[in-house]
C-alpha cells in the first residue's frame, strides 16, 4: 500500500475551510493552514515513533523534527521544545542501547542552545552532559572559551589517570589549536607528580614527553620536566626493571634533541643516561633510535624514512617507518607515493605475528580512502583516481569512485563524472549485501539525480532490495545482545544516510523521491522517508503561500493607487 503518497495527499487535503472556520470562531488565535499541517504532520510522526522498538531511531526522528520546527528561529507549532526534551531524556536514560549517541546529542543540543538555552542548561545539569558526549574525545575548539572548558575537564580527571595516554592525546589536541591551556595542563601534571610522590610512571612519562617537546611549551617548564626525566632514568637503571628501562629509553629518544636545544645544562647527563639505557634495551629499541637519528639529521625526512623502512629487518620497525613515511607523503601532497607506501606498510603488517589478516585489508582500504579524500581536497583528481583504483573492497571502492565522480561533476566535466559514477555503480552491484552496501547505495541515489538521471530507477531498485534483505530482530534479540546492537547500529547509520540522500533527491527530482520513499517498507527507515518528504512538501507550500501573500499585497496596493 502506498502509505507515503497517501499520507502526503491526506496532509495536503487538510481543509482550508476548516482552518478558516476555526479562525472565525476564535479570531485572536488564528492558525494558518501551513501551521495546522505542521501540527498534524508532527503529531502523526511522533505517534509512529512511539511504536518503534529502537530508541535511537525514535530519538533521531524527534531531533530532526525539532530542528526543522526551530529552523527559522520561531516554532509556530509550540511542539519543538517538547519533542527535543523527550528525545534528550530518552537518549540519556537508554544510552547503553543507542548507537551514534554523540551524533544525536550534538543535533539536539545544537538546536537547543540556539532556541531554548534555559531548558538546554537544565538538561545538561540533569544528565551531567559533557563535551565528549557531543563530540567524542576530541571536540572542535573553535568557539570562544571552548578550550578552557575542555582543559578544565581534563584537569578534573588527572588524579584518576593511569598511564596518561588519553591525557597526552587531548593535550596534543589543544596544542594543535595553539591553546595556552595546553602548557597550563602540563604545569599541573608536573606539579601533581612532584606533590603526589611520582604519579607519572615510566610509561606515562613517555606519553607526556611527546607534549613537552612542542614549541609552545615554555622553556622553564621543559627544564622542570627534563629534570624529572633524568631522575626517572637514574631510578630505572638502579632498579633494573626491563619494562621501565624500555619506556625510559624510548622517552629519551623522543626528548634528547629538544633537551639539547632548550635545556643544555641537562644535556650532558641526558646523553650519558641515554647511552646507558640503550645498552640495556632490546635490539629493536636500539635500531629504532639509530634510525630516528639518521632521519632527524637528514635534509629530506621523507626519503630518509622510506630508506629506513626498506632496510629494517624487524617487521614492527618496518611497519612503523612505512606508517611515518605514508603520513609524511600525504602531508607533503605526494598522494600517489602515499598510496604505494600504505601498500608496503600493509604487507609489513601482514607479516607481524598474531594479527588477524582481515584487519590488515580493512585498515589498508580505509587509509587509502583517506588519501582519496585528501587528494580531492587539494583538487588532485589524478592522484585520487590512482588511490581509488588501489582499494580492494567493492563498497569502499564504490564510495571512493563516487567521490571522484562528484568532483568531476563540480568541475562540469560531465563525461568523466558519468564514467566514474558508472564505475562506482559496477562495484556496488557485485558487493555483498550488508549495511555498508546499503549506505553506499543511498549515496549513489543522490549522485544519480545529478550525474545520470537515466540510472536513477535502477539505483533506487537496488537500494530497496538491499533494505529488504537486511536481517530482522527475533523475539530473543533483546537490548544488550550482539544481534540487537548490530541491528540498532545498522538502522541508525542507514537513517542518517537516507535522510541526506532523500533530502537531496527531493530537491532534484520530487517524483522519484516520493516513489523511492513509497517503496521503503522497513518501518525504521519508512518513518524517516515520510519525515523527509513531508517536510519538503510543507516547506514548498509555505513558500507558495508566502509568495501569494506578497503578490496579493502588491495587487491591493496597486488597486488603491488606481482609485486615487
Amino acid at each position: 500500500m502506498k502509505l507515503t503518497l497517501a499520507f502526503v495527499l491526506v496532509l495536503f487535503s487538510v481543509s482550508l475551510g476548516a482552518a478558516q472556520k476555526k479562525a472565525s470562531a476564535v479570531k485572536k488565535n488564528v492558525v494558518s493552514p501551513v501551521v495546522l499541517k505542521k501540527q498534524i504532520f508532527v503529531d502523526r510522526l511522533d505517534a509512529e515513533a512511539k511504536n518503534l522498538a529502537l530508541p535511537a531511531v525514535r530519538i533521531f526522528v524527534r531531533a530532526r523534527l525539532a530542528e526543522w520546527l526551530w529552523r527559522n528561529g520561531k516554532d509556530e507549532t509550540g511542539r519543538a521544545e517538547s519533542l527535543a526534551v523527550s528525545a534528550v531524556e530518552e537518549l540519556y536514560e537508554k544510552k547503553s542501547e543507542i548507537a551514534e549517541a554523540s551524533y544525536l546529542s550534538r543535533i539536539l543540543f545544537s538546536a537547543f542552545d540556539k532556541n531554548a538555552g534555559g531548558t538546554a542548561a537544565k538538561l545538561r545539569a540533569k544528565y551531567n552532559v559533557k563535551t565528549e558526549d557531543l563530540f567524542g574525545a576530541f571536540p572542535p575548539l573553535n568557539e570562544k572559551g571552548s578550550d578552557r572548558a575542555f582543559a578544565a575537564n581534563i584537569k578534573n580527571n588527572l588524579a584518576a589517570e593511569k598511564d596518561f595516554a588519553v591525557t597526552s592525546m587531548k593535550i596534543s589536541h589543544l596544542q594543535r589549536q595553539n591553546s595556552p591551556e595546553a602548557a597550563a595542563l602540563l604545569a599541573e601534571i608536573i606539579n601533581l607528580h612532584e606533590t603526589e610522590k611520582n604519579v607519572l610512571s615510566p610509561q606515562s612519562l613517555l606519553w607526556i614527553s611527546r607534549n613537552m617537546t612542542d614549541a609552545s611549551v615554555p622553556q622553564n617548564l621543559k627544564i622542570n620536566f627534563y629534570r624529572i626525566a633524568l631522575s626517572a632514568a637514574r631510578g630505572a637503571l638502579e632498579i633494573g626493571n626491563p619494562g621501565s628501562i624500555q619506556f625510559t629509553a624510548s622517552m629519551f629518544n623522543e626528548i634528547m634533541p629538544d633537551m639539547t636545544a632548550n635545556a643544555p645544562e641537562t644535556a650532558a647527563e641526558g646523553n650519558a643516561l641515554q647511552i646507558a639505557l640503550l645498552g640495556k634495551t632490546s635490539q629493536r629499541v636500539r635500531d629504532s633510535y639509530e634510525s630516528d637519528e639518521r632521519i632527524r639529521t637528514s635534509a629530506d625526512k621523507l626519503e630518509a624514512t622510506i630508506a629506513e623502512a626498506e632496510k629494517a629487518s624487524d617487521g614492527i620497525l618496518k611497519h612503523n617507518f612505512y606508517t611515518k613515511a605514508a603520513n609524511l607523503a600525504t602531508k607533503e601532497g605526494k598522494f600517489q607515493l602515499a598510496v604505494d607506501l600504505i601498500e608496503k606498510k600493509s604487507e609489513a603488517r601482514a607479516n607481524i605475528p598474531n594479527l588477524p589478516i582481515e584487519n590488515v585489508s580493512s585498515s589498508r582500504d580505509l587509509e587509502i580512502m583517506q588519501v582519496v579524500f585528501e587528494a580531492l581536497k587539494k583538487d588532485d583528481v589524478e592522484s585520487a583516481v590512482y588511490a581509488a583504483g588501489k582499494i580492494k573492497n567493492d563498497v569502499k571502492k564504490a564510495e571512493a569512485m563516487s567521490d571522484v565522480a562528484l568532483n568531476f561533476h563540480k568541475r562540469k566535466d560531465t563525461t568523466a563524472a558519468r564514467d566514474y559514477y558508472e564505475k562506482a555503480l559496477n562495484h556496488i552491484t557485485v558487493a555483498d549485501n550488508d549495511k555498508h552496501k546499503l549506505t553506499a547505495l543511498f549515496y549513489l541515489v543522490s549522485l544519480a539525480a545529478v550525474i545520470d538521471e537515466s540510472s536513477l530507477s535502477e539505483v533506487v531498485s537496488m537500494a530497496v532490495r538491499a533494505i529488504n534483505q537486511l536481517p530482522t530482530l527475533g523475539a530473543e534479540d533483546k537490548p544488550g545482545t550482539a544481534k540487537y546492537k548490530d541491528y540498532a547500529a545498522t538502522m541508525i547509520l542507514a537513517d542518517l544516510r537516507l535522510f541526506s540522500a532523500l533530502s537531496n533527491l527531493m530537491r532534484k527530482n520530487k517524483a522519484a523521491a516520493l516513489d523511492f520513499a513509497d517503496r521503503i517498507n522497513r518501518k525504521e527507515l519508512k518513518i524517516v522517508a515520510e519525515m523527509v518528504t513531508g517536510i519538503n512538501m510543507i516547506e514548498s507550500e509555505s513558500k507558495m503561500a508566502s509568495a501569494k501573500r506578497i503578490t496579493d499585497r502588491r495587487i491591493s496596493a496597486d488597486s488603491r493607487y488606481d482609485r486615487k
